[in-house]
């Protein structure tokens, strides 16, 4: 083990102290980093793929889920709270796995659910379910990107559909959601 001597320590005579040196990092670290280094991005993107599997069945349950949850034309604050929450958390996830056409409706719905969180109709249930039906649709396809001219038309859709139950129940118009 390497030593170091510690001068003004003060010990009588002014003699320095010997201190075992802490230990080397460098001596634990292996040799072949780019080897390694290999091997850490291999299962990083093995990891990955297995989650994107997974991603897909997850994100189909929760989304059943939130079907059931807006069979109701007069959904209560916790439904449309839970409504809010799902498709929080898929629009978040859906970045990660090149969906950001799930993103985009994602947002949309959590834009149109917080406006009415005070207060639902059978109107506003046909626009939720409008939206989980598209998300459905782009992961049962597994749509990336922006969805190509499908993933517009989607859009435009959503869009118009928002619009149409705002006119209707004469409340202000939607945020912008990037549509």
């Amino acid at each position: 083990m390497a030593e170091r001597i510690v001068k003004g320590s003060g010990l009588v005579g002014g003699e320095g102290q010997r201190i075992p040196a802490p230990i080397r990092l460098a001596d634990h670290v292996a040799k072949d980093t780019a080897s390694n280094v290999e091997e850490l991005i291999r299962r990083a993107e093995a990891a990955i793929e297995t989650l994107s599997a997974e991603f897909g069945e997850l994100a189909k349950s929760d989304l059943m889920a939130l079907k059931s949850a807006v069979t109701e034309p007069e959904a209560d604050r916790t439904e449309l709270q839970r409504i809010f929450d799902v498709s929080h958390e898929l629009r978040g996830l859906a970045g990660s796995f090149d969906m950001p056409l799930l993103t985009r409706v994602g947002s949309s719905l959590c834009d149109f659910v917080v406006d009415k969180l005070e207060s639902s109709n059978a109107l506003c249930c046909e626009v939720v379910d409008l939206h989980i039906a598209a998300m459905v649709q782009i992961i049962a396809n597994k749509m990336t990107g922006d969805g190509g001219q499908t993933g517009q038309a989607l859009m435009a859709g959503l869009k118009a559909a928002r619009q149409k139950a705002e006119e209707k129940l004469g409340t202000p118009p939607l945020r912008a959601t990037g549509d």
